[in-house]
């Protein structure tokens, strides 16, 4: 007997699937400073993230980083791999709106939950169509100052992400 898996046809074309797919960076958001455990050690890093939109999926596929520029971390690994070799005045001139718009080629795996994965960034193959997505892009320090325009657009989990910064928790606090 052979097992067929129902369709449900609400999700499809919605996430990304496993491959190599063409992509243009829709999303740029500054997360702020986060608390990250690791191997039982709790730290405080800087974080942003990246999202993608394949032509044909509802859902684009994005990535959270540790902003650093050491040559292990996957932030720089990421940018080394798309642009290739990212010197030291490179990396003092990058600024994050140069990359919003962009098109590349993406690596997609899987997350045991079976959710879109960005593995890696390269140079795109050709051409990807405009983005049906609004291009956006975020950083902390508008919301501080009263600019709450672009943040009011993001999906409420990186909103919520966001809220959770340490950046925003000190706004709140009463001390």
């Amino acid at each position: 007997m052979k097992f067929e898996e129902p369709k449900n046809e609400n999700n499809e074309n919605k996430k990304v699937p496993v491959g190599l797919h063409g992509a243009r960076c829709v999303m740029v958001v500054d997360l702020g400073k986060q608390d990250e455990t690791w191997d039982g050690v709790t730290t405080i890093k800087n974080m942003v993230l990246f999202a993608f939109e394949v032509p044909g999926y509802e859902y684009p596929v994005s990535k959270q980083y540790n902003v650093s520029w050491n040559a292990k971390s996957s932030l720089s690994m990421h940018l080394t791999s798309w642009f290739g070799n990212f010197s030291a005045t490179d990396r003092a001139n990058f600024d994050t709106q140069d990359i919003l718009g962009k098109e590349c080629t993406i690596n997609v795996g899987q997350t045991e939950g079976g959710n879109p994965k960005l593995l890696s960034i390269l140079p795109s193959q050709g051409e990807v169509p405009k983005a049906k997505h609004p291009i956006l892009h975020f950083e902390i320090q508008d919301y501080i100052n009263g600019d709450k325009e672009v943040f009011n657009l993001l999906p409420e989990w990186m909103r919520n992400k966001i809220m959770q910064s340490k950046q925003i928790e000190n706004l709140n606090s009463p001390f």
